[in-house]
């Protein structure tokens, strides 16, 4: 059984990785989860019923919520949560917890966030930071507003069901994202697709080195 699972939504993300997986010796498997949370959710939740390797590993493009975020800049997710959960209503947006639906607290939760304790600390040429799954890509100021609020400085459409299943199966896990462009910004002359992807790879390929090595 491999002891790494590698998980993206498009094989396009990572394929510069993919060229190199020859060397880990089958020791690292590939899920293509698909775009979105539920996508991910029921694959990556099937693949876990039949297979349990010792570490989960997702990798994508993000959007730069936080202003002045570098693009290209590749970045470890430590907490994530569901950014558009909720209503919205007298001018702002409550989240189902702040609706009284789900205790915030209670496992995998913590304070409404998807928390990752595990093996972060492996890897300290990277910083980190926190992220909101959307299934909607932002584009309105005040919502976009809303989430650097939070705290969040990347915004995905996958991250927070990753962080839910591999917290509820117990497996140490790594969410690595590069910052594509800010969100909000459709125009993609703008956008920094090729170089982020290409940085993604590079500081993937790490991941997957040094977790091979443990």
């Amino acid at each position: 059984m491999p002891r790494i699972l590698l998980c993206a939504a498009t094989e396009f993300e990572i394929a510069p990785v993919l060229e190199s997986l020859p060397r880990f010796e089958g020791r690292v498997d590939v899920l293509i989860t698909g775009v979105g949370m539920l996508e991910s959710t029921w694959n990556l939740a099937a693949r876990l019923i039949s297979d349990r390797p010792g570490y989960l590993v997702q990798a994508g493009i993000a959007g730069a919520v936080a202003p002045g975020q570098a693009l290209g800049e590749t970045v470890l997710i430590r907490r994530d949560t569901v950014g558009d959960l909720g209503v919205e209503e007298g001018g702002g947006f409550r989240s189902v917890f702040d609706l009284g639906f789900g205790d915030p607290a209670a496992a995998p939760w913590t304070d409404g966030w998807l928390v990752n304790n595990s093996v972060l600390p492996l890897f300290p040429g990277l910083a980190w930071c926190d992220a909101v799954t959307v299934n909607e890509i932002s584009t309105a100021p005040e919502r976009i507003g809303h989430y650097a609020a939070l705290g969040a400085s990347a915004e995905s459409m996958e991250g927070a069901a990753f962080h839910y299943a591999a917290l509820r199966s117990g497996l140490p896990f790594v969410q690595l994202r590069s910052f594509s462009n800010a969100a909000g910004v459709r125009d993609k002359s703008r956008w920094s697709i090729g170089p982020a992807i290409k940085q993604l790879n590079v500081h993937l390929l790490d991941v997957l080195t040094k977790l091979d090595s443990i």
